[in-house]
């Protein structure tokens, strides 16, 4: 842990110091090859894991983050949470750590596209604290005098909003077959917590903020900003899963890249930030269901198709500045700008030689079978990118092979347009 909050420090006020932070991750590996640490359940080490995969930005990865997550959930299920035999400080004290990390839990699922270490029992069965509870926590945790009303709530709409993604993983990934009436349902639910937590959080807001120091008020609008960054990537996995919602899933994911212009890695760091991987990771999911659209229907400069680009042109701003932050998203930026640059040639044609058509290649070096026959978008974020050349003239003898033009390459890009982000290899 200590390794941990230093690697942070050093991140935040010396980013450049790569000497002292290869010398704090080399540490961190040794720290981890403990394997007291995995393999003997304790609530220290429950502590120490969700603190390494969490807050330590610089030395996770999607795939170390997930790992240590489910161990930690599995530490837990060890220990026990709601025992007859545990006192009473006791039980509420893992009741509390039960709640965070199936947030945690159900969250990184949804994101990663893995099944959640706790079974949809485990949230029927034990109680979601009760802001009394929650806020005796927070005094015993940090018994400063600053007003925590706002943090309360927040905590508390989260833990509920955590059943509701328990019903919407549940719904998309293992029901046998989707139904339709159970997914709209729970759109309907989100939609209601949605309202109801922005409800009340603006008015703990109202009261709370002329209290605060500007940074601590400035984290509440952060907080406010995740509420509704968090609704819109739900509702859009729900709405993307039923043909009856096509409509409001383009307009949620309009409403959700939008958002991105006031979040980053200058946004005030608090207890609501979200966890990097959901603010990295999450975007993509509207961002490819607009491009989507745009490839495929072919809408050329309507009106929709141009809010459509400016809603995609957030994402490689965002993740400029979250750069500094995770050298992840220096990937994803180049990413996102190829596609952004395709989807401007479709939106507005005449800025381009359409004379010949032609289809850009994408990759920066010859892949012998063009693109695989299982078309998906982890072969393409997993290229080495580089910015299309539109002037690109394909060789006649490829006129047989698989076509790379990305129209044909998203015919099929609804019912598949899923990243394995886990998959992706290890930083250096």
């Amino acid at each position: 842990m200590y390794y941990g909050i230093m690697l942070n420090f050093v991140s935040e006020t010396d980013p450049v110091d790569e000497s002292t932070k290869s010398k704090l991750r080399s540490n961190l590996l040794l720290a981890l090859n403990d394997a007291r640490l995995h393999l003997e359940p304790s609530e220290l080490n429950i502590q120490a894991l969700l603190l390494l995969a969490l807050d330590v930005e610089e030395f996770t990865t999607p795939t170390l983050c997930w790992m240590m997550v489910t161990n930690a959930c599995r530490m837990l299920q060890a220990l026990g949470v709601n025992h007859r035999r545990f006192d009473s400080p006791t039980r509420d004290r893992r009741v509390m750590m039960f709640w965070h990390l199936y947030l945690v839990d159900i969250g990184l699922a949804l994101i990663f596209g893995r099944s959640p270490a706790f079974h949809r029992g485990m949230p029927i069965e034990i109680p979601v604290p009760t802001i009394k509870r929650i806020f005796s926590s927070q005094q015993d945790t940090d018994p400063s005098d600053t007003p925590a009303l706002f943090g309360v709530h927040y905590i508390n709409r989260m833990f509920l909003l955590s059943l509701i993604m328990g019903d919407i993983w549940y719904y998309l990934h293992e029901d046998l077959m989707p139904d339709y009436k159970n997914i709209e349902s729970t759109s309907e639910s989100l939609e209601s917590w949605y309202l109801s937590t922005m409800q009340i959080l603006e008015a703990a807001s109202l009261t709370e903020k002329p209290l605060l120091a500007p940074k601590d008020a400035a984290a509440i609008d952060l907080a406010l900003r995740n509420v509704s960054f968090q609704y819109e990537y739900l509702y859009i996995l729900l709405a993307r899963s039923s043909p009856r919602m096509r409509v409001q899933c383009t307009e949620s994911s309009k409403r959700m890249l939008c958002l991105l212009e006031k979040m980053g890695s200058d946004e005030s760091q608090g207890s609501a930030n979200s966890m990097v991987w959901h603010l990295l990771c999450a975007p993509f999911t509207p961002f490819l269901d607009l491009f989507r659209e745009l490839i495929s229907n072919g809408a050329g400069g309507s009106d929709d198709s141009r809010a459509a680009l400016a809603a995609m042109e957030h994402l490689p701003v965002f993740l400029g500045k979250m750069s500094s932050r995770n050298s992840l998203a220096a990937k994803l930026k180049s990413v996102a700008e190829v596609l952004v640059q395709h989807a401007r040639s479709v939106v507005n044609p005449q800025d381009h030689n359409t004379a010949n058509p032609v289809i850009p290649p994408f990759l920066a070096e010859p892949v012998s079978d063009h693109w695989p026959n299982a078309l998906s978008w982890d072969s393409f974020f997993n290229y080495n990118m580089h910015s299309p050349d539109l002037n690109y003239n394909p060789q006649t003898e490829n006129v047989g092979a698989e076509p790379t033009d990305l129209t044909t390459w998203t015919n099929d890009f609804f019912d598949n347009a899923f990243v394995d982000w886990t998959g992706w290899k290890p930083r250096v």
